[in-house]
C-alpha cells in the first residue's frame, strides 16, 4: 500500500485557522456602513408612506364635510379643533368613520408614529388618546370683528410634529396678525410664527404642516394640498 500525503494548497485555511482580527473587524465595518445606508432611507420611505396615505384621509374627511355642507347649508363646528371629535356630525351618512389620527402626534411617554387606533375605546374618554387632524370651521376660528369666510380647514402638523398653524395660510395678512396676537397669549412665541407648509422638496423631515381646505377659499392653497 502507498502513502497517503496531504497537501495543503497555499491561502487554504486548515480545520485549525478562523478569522483573524482584522478580518472581523472588515466585516463590522462594512455591515455598518450598509445599516448606516439602508436605516435613514427605510425611514425617509416609511415617513413618506404615511404622509400619502394621510394626505389621502384628509381628502376624504374635507370632501365628506363639504357634502355636509352642501345638505345642511353649514360646515360642522370646530369645538376641540380635533377631526376626531368635531367630525362627528357627518357620520356615517357622509365617511364610515373618523376614527383616523393624524399620524404625527406624540403618542403619550413615546416619540412613535401614531398609526392604529383602538376603536373598543370612546373618543369621549378623551385622556390618553391620540389626536385626529387639526380641524378648523373658520366662522367659529376667526371671531366676529373679522370678515366672515365660510370654510374649513383640516391639516396635520406634519413630520417635525410641530403646529405651524396652517389654518393661518388662507387668511389676509391683517386678519392673521389679529388672531396671532390671540394665540399669543395661550402658546407664547410659537404664535408669532410664521405659517410654514410642508414640502417634500425640502427634505422628507423638514418643518411644516399639510392639509386641505374648503369652502370660499377653496382655490386658495397650494397645489399639492387640492
Amino acid at each position: 500500500m502507498g502513502i497517503r500525503t496531504r497537501i495543503d494548497f497555499p491561502g487554504r485555511c486548515t480545520a485549525t485557522e478562523g478569522f483573524t482580527l482584522v478580518e472581523l473587524l472588515t466585516v463590522m465595518a462594512v455591515i455598518g456602513i450598509l445599516t448606516g445606508i439602508a436605516v435613514p432611507r427605510f425611514s425617509e420611505m416609511k415617513i413618506r408612506a404615511t404622509i400619502t396615505a394621510s394626505k389621502q384621509n384628509l381628502a376624504g374627511l374635507a370632501n365628506a364635510a363639504q357634502l355636509f355642507r352642501i345638505d345642511r347649508g353649514f360646515y360642522p363646528s370646530s369645538v376641540a379643533y380635533d377631526s376626531r371629535r368635531d367630525l362627528f356630525p357627518i357620520t356615517p351618512h357622509y365617511i364610515s368613520s373618523i376614527d383616523i389620527p393624524d399620524p404625527f402626534q406624540r403618542k403619550p411617554a413615546t416619540d412613535q408614529l401614531e398609526t392604529e387606533f383602538d376603536s373598543e375605546v370612546s373618543l369621549r374618554e378623551g385622556g390618553d388618546q391620540p389626536a385626529g387632524f387639526v380641524y378648523v370651521h373658520y366662522r367659529d376660528f376667526i371671531g366676529v370683528d373679522i370678515p366672515r369666510i365660510d370654510g374649513i380647514g383640516i391639516y396635520s402638523i406634519g413630520p417635525d410634529r410641530v403646529d405651524s398653524w396652517l389654518s393661518l395660510y388662507p387668511l389676509p395678512e391683517e386678519s392673521q396678525n389679529i388672531i396671532r396676537r390671540r394665540l399669543y397669549a395661550y402658546y407664547g412665541e410659537s404664535a408669532l410664527n410664521a405659517v410654514v407648509v410642508y414640502s417634500p422638496t425640502n427634505g422628507t423631515f423638514t418643518r411644516g404642516d399639510y392639509g386641505v381646505f374648503r369652502g370660499d377659499f377653496n382655490g386658495f392653497v397650494p397645489a399639492d394640498f387640492q
